[in-house]
């Protein structure tokens, strides 16, 4: 982000998980800092299935970099904040509830290439998606 680029991606590849099923706790991790966290939309694409945005245009920020609300946060579909809501009012805690459930990866195999794909719909502010890693029944 920033620097003429409006998109950046995150890689990363799981090997020897089993499916992902109703009981299997997952959560995505983000440290994502961009100086108008609301420029941004954030999808994780599995290796298999449809991609799931997590925010899209949704948070707040100042312009200059103090409110960075997708740096060192989780995000999981039980938490108590809602990337709809409270992000939008410039809450910074962890976790978030993402934009649409991370429940329609039950089924899956989580095993392969996952991307996370950060745009920036308003790019040369600055910004990084310095790391994100993927939780799954508490390893990642």
């Amino acid at each position: 982000m920033g620097n003429d680029v409006d998109t950046v991606t995150g890689l990363l590849n799981l090997e020897n998980l089993p499916n992902i099923t109703s009981t299997t706790k997952f959560r995505i991790y983000t440290d994502i800092h961009h100086t108008e966290s609301s420029d941004l939309i954030i999808t994780l694409v599995p290796p298999m299935g449809s991609p799931i945005v997590l925010a899209s245009l949704n948070g707040a920020g100042d312009g200059d970099g103090s409110v960075d609300i997708y740096a060192g946060v989780f995000w999981e579909d039980d938490a108590q904040l809602s990337v709809t809501n409270d992000v939008d009012s410039g809450l910074t805690q962890s976790p978030i509830q993402p934009l649409y459930p991370l429940s329609s990866l039950v089924g899956i195999d989580p095993n392969g290439e996952w991307t996370l794909v950060v745009q920036d719909k308003v790019p040369n502010l600055g910004g990084a998606l310095y790391s994100w890693a993927i939780e799954i029944d508490g390893e990642s």
